[in-house]
């Protein structure tokens, strides 16, 4: 759970899966102290205080007036038409840095069911500290967030994301879900992307939860 913020997402995640350790990675550190009381209360969530990059070493993190978009990245001034003032940096803290690849080697991972990444638009950026792990298929499914506003400067392109993680390293994009607009503009998106060595075996519970087809209204 990379962007673990409070923990939210990495509480949600034990609850449903509660025989998997849960590795909460979050670098700014009042987001860092409540994921310390969550982990007191459940051993399987293990919390990690720093920021996923392409490089082990040491960023300056953007913490802007609303906590959750605090990014590597610094605010472009064209998000103001969507947020007012809410992506207006208020300070910057120096974390430290770490690749999946690292990150999964200091922890002797031999695999990754799930990668959950919410970073601001530094998505991309992770995934190519994480070629390894990649390249050895040990990472099965991808929660991610998805930018398409201009809403961080040098942020990365969702195409390029998406073309990476599809055409690169054989994931195959499942859903889009909690589409956010501006004014009819599509802001962001979750995506949810499952390894193609996978696929099969989701495939076949698809039946127990979801329905065949669309529903259509017709009138």
């Amino acid at each position: 759970d990379a962007g673990a913020s409070i923990g939210k997402t990495s509480e949600k995640l034990s609850q449903i899966f509660p025989d998997a350790i849960v590795h909460a990675i979050e670098p700014y550190p009042p987001f860092y102290e409540s994921l310390l009381k969550l982990a007191s209360t459940n051993e399987n969530i293990r919390i990690h205080n720093f920021a996923l990059s392409d490089f082990d070493g040491t960023e300056y993190l953007k913490v802007n007036q609303c906590e959750g978009t605090n990014s590597l990245l610094h605010t472009n001034r064209k998000s103001e038409k969507i947020f007012d003032d809410l992506l207006k940096t208020k300070d910057e803290l120096l974390v430290n840095t770490k690749k999946i690849d690292s990150f999964v080697q200091s922890q002797d991972l031999k695999k990754i069911d799930i990668l959950k990444l919410d970073l601001q638009g530094y998505e991309l950026t992770a995934i190519k500290g994480a070629l390894q792990t990649l390249n050895k298929n040990q990472i099965g499914v991808i929660l991610c967030e998805i930018i398409f506003a201009d809403l961080y400067q040098n942020q990365n392109s969702p195409i390029q994301l998406l073309q990476c993680l599809v055409e690169n390293h054989s994931f195959k994009i499942f859903n889009f879900y909690q589409h956010h607009h501006h004014h009819g503009q599509l802001v962001q998106v979750e995506a949810i992307l499952f390894h193609s060595s996978i696929i099969k075996n989701i495939q076949s519970n698809f039946s127990q939860s979801f329905f065949p087809h669309s529903r259509f209204l017709i009138q």
